[in-house]
This record gives C-alpha cells, structure tokens and sequence, in this order.
C-alpha cells in the first residue's frame, strides 16, 4: 500500500523488527505513540474510484467496515469525481476486532464511486475490510456520465 507522511523530508520507510522506521536526510525516526509531539495524527485510507463494472448509476445504501477502532471513524463518499459527502462511523466500544457501518444518503446515486476511511480526534485503527452492495438502477444516461 502507498504511505504518505506529509511535512517530514523522509525518502523510505522499514519495519525492522517488528518497529516501523523512517529516514530522511535528518536521521533515523522509529514512528510510534498516539501522537505526534502533542499533535493528534490524522491517518486516511482512500480507495481506487470504481463503476463496479457496470455503466448504469449505482445507490449504496450502506458501506460496513471491519477492524480495531479506538474511537469514532468518518467514511467520506465521492461520487463521479465532483461530490463529496461524509459519514460518521460511531464507535461502539467494542474491542478487539469487530464490524461496523455508515448509512449513506437516500438520494445519493451516480455511476463512479470512491470511499475513504478517516480517524477522528487522531484515534488508533487498524482498517481489516470494506465492503459495500451497490444496488444497480435502471438510469445509465446523465448529465455527468460518460
């Protein structure tokens, strides 16, 4: 998977005995604990655009996710590339590894779609799985379908 640390001049990245490491031309960091010098640390996971292999505009009425989360999580939906909407994921204090979800908008419908997964408030996850069931209409024509 692609990595990005934003506002630190590294050039690659280990895991070396069980530690993650950075290095740049400023030394050798281990990237560890909850924050980032008393910053909280935004983490995303953003996934590849998809039409689920069909032209016709697609509604999903719900995404679930899997995995460890250590507080409230956001799934942000972008449809054809122009509209952005966001959705809580509320945690539910379980612990260990356990599903979830987030209710999409009724109204919401287009051909291409992409999600992210985002913390909160800088809150630990370990993201395991994302799955969704687009339900297929009947509509392949639109203004912002190609």
């Amino acid at each position: 998977a692609v990595t990005t640390y934003e506002n630190f001049p590294f050039n690659s990245l280990a895991v070396f005995n069980g530690k993650p490491l950075a290095a740049g031309d400023s030394g050798l960091f281990l990237l560890e604990g909850a924050d980032d010098n008393s910053t909280e640390i935004s983490a995303t996971v953003r996934f590849g655009i998809s039409d689920f292999g069909t032209s016709f505009r697609k509604r999903v009425p719900r995404v679930y996710v899997g995995g460890r989360f250590g507080g409230d999580m956001m799934l942000r939906v972008v449809t054809d590339e122009t509209h952005t909407r966001d959705y809580p994921i509320r945690a539910t204090g379980a612990s260990g590894l356990h599903g979830n979800h987030a209710k999409i908008g009724k109204g919401v419908n287009a051909r291409y779609w992409q999600f992210e997964v985002q913390n909160t408030e800088g809150c630990d996850f370990d993201l395991d799985t994302v799955e969704c069931k687009p339900s297929v209409t009947r509509r392949r024509i639109g203004g912002r379908d190609a």
